[in-house]
């Protein structure tokens, strides 16, 4: 399980209490669950804690690591903190050393797994026509010459799957906004309705299908998406 950030609404201590105790859930569930900070899980409000510590109850209820590396089987998901208490916390943005962070975890990735990057703002998505501006990041400097697959984000509280092929990049991948999984907040086909992607990667492909909850009960697939691969590399055909 990747959590993409806003695990709570005003980062209150009440909040991140319940989001603790889902991550104790979801951890009966599966072995592996990769969390990131989202902007909403720092203090808005409450100026002298955003100033003085803006992520001192994330880290304690939550993680205390706000980048992290996860060697899963099949997969490497590099998880970076996009939010800047001070500064672009809409916007979010990635320091130098989070990016070369990144790019040294895929060079000594194994080949044949999925390289995964998650974080909360969504990189090159301004097409969307979401609310919310992408992150500032240049392609060179998030890829920088190592094979990238998959980018999770949030933040937009809206789906979106969106295969790209940037020049600097030296393969495809495939951009992945999630919509909003445990509030009311979500926007467009997902206002008023919970949303989750389900990923299953393979040799040979990766399948991904998106659920949302529907007004007659219960959560539906309402897409479904294949990219096939071929010696780890995506092909953009689905």
């Amino acid at each position: 399980m990747i959590i993409t950030g806003d695990l709570t609404q005003r980062a209150k201590h009440s909040e991140f209490v319940a989001a603790a105790e889902f991550l104790e859930k979801a951890r009966t569930l599966t072995a592996h669950v990769v969390v990131c900070p989202g902007n909403h899980d720092v203090p808005l409000y409450r100026f002298w804690e955003r100033l003085l510590m803006p992520f001192a109850r994330y880290k304690e209820h939550i993680q205390k690591q706000l980048d992290t590396v996860a060697q899963l089987p099949g997969a490497t998901v590099v998880a970076l903190n996009s939010v800047k208490p001070y500064s672009r916390l809409v916007q979010g943005r990635l320091s130098r050393s989070q990016l070369e962070m990144c790019r040294d975890a895929f060079a000594k990735a194994d080949p044949a797994d999925f390289h995964i990057l998650a974080l909360h703002h969504p990189i090159g998505m301004m097409d969307q026509g979401f609310h919310h501006p992408s992150l500032e990041a240049d392609w060179q400097d998030v890829c920088g010459g190592v094979r990238l697959d998959l980018i999770l984000t949030g933040h937009v509280h809206q789906a979106a799957v969106v295969p790209v092929k940037p020049t600097p990049c030296s393969s495809p991948l495939v951009l992945v906004s999630c919509g909003t999984t445990t509030s009311s907040r979500g926007r467009g086909d997902e206002a008023s309705r919970n949303h989750f992607h389900v990923l299953e990667g393979s040799a040979t492909g990766l399948h991904l299908e998106s659920f949302r909850l529907e007004t007659q009960g219960g959560f539906h697939a309402f897409a479904e998406y294949h990219f096939p691969r071929q010696q780890g590399v995506f092909s953009l055909t689905q």
